[in-house]
């Protein structure tokens, strides 16, 4: 047995001494006396007496936390300071900290005698209990007189084997051990330097100590690393903020016989998944069309121009003195489509429309956060969420490197919980709208107003005005409803008089349909066409940087200063 803890002991001097050697300022300590008082549960409270050097100088004292066993094994100990006493055993003014390794003591030079708690002192193993205890000098410094006591149950007096070591470089020389019934001694022969050091290992046969439960072993484990704990909080608190910010109604939603007040197709289709699609900005064109901005007429492409199926013109009706009372993206819709002019073919909106595309985005982002339906743009959560998960990262880092609290004794551990929460936070963030309480409560009005469009009977449509079809149908549009809202008015809608495109002798929901959905696949053509010359490397990407970039987009606030002369159309 004696030499199977030589052979296991010596790489623990090694391994102790290469990680107290990083330890920075020891203490020089002119004596040392530990008495380690072992529980009937393993536990210990540790007694240490000693004189840091010099005196009345604020000095540093490090408890280690992280130690090796008696396999050479690095073994986390779950320590509790007491009390700090000078040698009349009055309280003596001190800070701690905590880290993943030690616990540090300031305070002042002199006689002091710390008192702590060790609860899992005992390494209880399947055969055997095992108690190893060494100084940790090397944490320290100098020390010219050293003592180690350790004082068992009385029952386990005649039932234990006790070694003393006395580590330094390349060497391991075994130590007298004084055995007084339960009590256990040893005294340093020398004085000791860093990284000098000595211990003991007491083995006891099962049965003597009372071994923990797994609760207490679970409780030692969370006290070792907290950090275990990040990724249940970081869960609980996204799963309240989801509760919360759940609109009333999300499960059961209340059918709504009309739009919210005030919010356009366009509007209606970003807070209902917040982001603006091709859906949106066709519905907005269908819209225009409605309340008499635009007629819509079929036609064919020009020549040179590549737009395969069917073209259509849009004719301008209403001229820009009476756009005022229009939201800011159906002006710049209206501007950038025409550009002064009376009509245009969806097919030429592939030349410029692609960089008029996040200028409607931003007018509609901009007109919802104004209205307090947004904190802020959901195009900017994936970037701050990154941000702030590792904002969060570096914090909890700074923190326990400056010993405000320990995170774990286990690296493997600690950054394994970082990337679970930094998961959890991508993958359940995104749930997370960043609408306000009213752009919730809106959003409820649009899953209701949803509802009522996609499961509307005819014998309820027949109670509602003659127009309420048309008039409503760019929002089916934007809510992806327009196919049964549609069919739900056969025999009753009248062929549409904004278009001859979508004319007909009577109303046919299928036909109807059949070209609503060619008009939307060539819009959608002509908002994602992309021209070859405007690479997606060199185009930027930012609303700001679309404005800014040409001198040919503009925003509603400059269209009134422009004339049609001022208007450059980029080649």
């Amino acid at each position: 047995m004696s030499e199977l803890h030589n052979h296991l002991l010596f790489p623990l001097c090694l391994l102790l001494a290469s990680r107290l050697a990083s330890a920075s300022a020891p203490s020089a300590v002119g004596r040392m006396e530990t008495l380690l008082s072992v529980q009937d549960d393993g536990s210990a409270v540790v007694i240490e007496n000693l004189e840091l050097l010099p005196r009345d100088v604020e000095r540093v004292w490090k408890i280690p936390t992280l130690r090796a066993n008696a396999r050479g094994e690095d073994r986390y100990l779950d320590i509790k300071v007491l009390s700090v006493q000078d040698a009349q055993s009055n309280p003596i003014e001190y800070s701690e900290r905590d880290f993943d390794d030690h616990i540090e003591l300031r305070l002042r030079g002199g006689p002091a005698k710390l008192t702590y708690l060790v609860r899992n002192a005992t390494d209880f193993r399947s055969d055997r209990d095992d108690l190893f205890w060494s100084h940790g000098i090397g944490s320290h410094g100098p020390v010219a007189s050293l003592q180690l006591s350790v004082k068992l149950p009385d029952r386990a007096a005649g039932q234990f084997r006790a070694q003393a070591f006395l580590f330094s470089p390349g060497n391991v020389l075994q130590l007298p051990v004084q055995i007084d019934g339960a009590l256990v001694q040893i005294h340093s022969p020398q004085p000791l330097n860093p990284p000098d050091d000595f211990g003991m290992d007491i083995t006891l046969p099962s049965g003597v100590l009372q071994r923990p439960d797994p609760l207490t072993r679970a409780a030692w484990l969370l006290r070792a690393n907290p950090v275990v704990l990040l990724p249940i909080l970081v869960g609980t608190v996204l799963l309240i903020v989801w509760r919360l910010k759940r609109p009333a109604g999300a499960v059961s939603i209340a059918p709504r016989y009309e739009p919210p007040e005030g919010l356009t197709p366009a509007e209606i289709g970003v807070l209902i998944d917040d982001s603006l699609d091709p859906r949106d900005i066709t519905a907005t064109l269908i819209d225009l069309a409605v309340r008499g901005y635009i007629r819509i007429e079929q036609g064919t492409p020009d020549e040179g121009i590549h737009f395969p199926g069917q073209d259509f013109i849009l004719r301008l009706l209403k001229p820009r003195e009476q756009w005022s009372q229009l939201p800011g993206h159906e002006s710049v819709m209206l501007f950038h489509t025409f550009y002064g002019g009376h009509w245009t073919k969806l097919s030429s909106l592939t030349l410029r429309f692609y960089d008029v595309v996040p200028i409607i985005r931003c007018e509609v982002m901009s007109s919802l956060e104004r209205r307090g339906y947004y904190r802020f743009d959901p195009a900017l959560a994936p970037p701050l969420r990154f941000a702030s998960v590792v904002a969060a990262v570096v914090l909890l880092l700074l923190m326990a490197n400056s010993g405000v609290f320990v995170l774990g004794n286990s690296d493997m551990l600690t950054w394994g919980c970082f990337v679970l929460s930094a998961a959890l936070v991508f993958f359940f963030s995104p749930k997370i709208s960043p609408k306000t309480l009213r752009g919730l409560r809106a959003y409820a009005g649009v899953r209701g107003f949803q509802e009522f469009l996609n499961s509307v009977e005819r014998d309820r449509l027949e109670r509602f005005p003659a127009d309420i079809f048309e008039k409503y149908l760019p929002y089916a549009m934007a809510l992806n409803v327009e196919n049964h809202w549609t069919h739900a008015f056969e025999g009753m809608a009248l062929p549409p008089t904004w278009s001859d495109a979508f004319s007909m002798e009577s109303f046919d929901p299928a036909h109807f349909i059949d070209r609503l959905l060619g008009f939307t696949n060539a819009a959608h053509r002509a908002i994602l066409a992309v021209p070859r010359a405007a690479a997606p490397a060199s185009r930027p990407t930012s609303p700001l940087a679309q404005l800014n970039r040409s001198g040919w987009a503009v925003r509603p606030a400059d269209i009134d200063q422009k004339t049609d002369a001022s208007v450059r159309i980029p080649d």
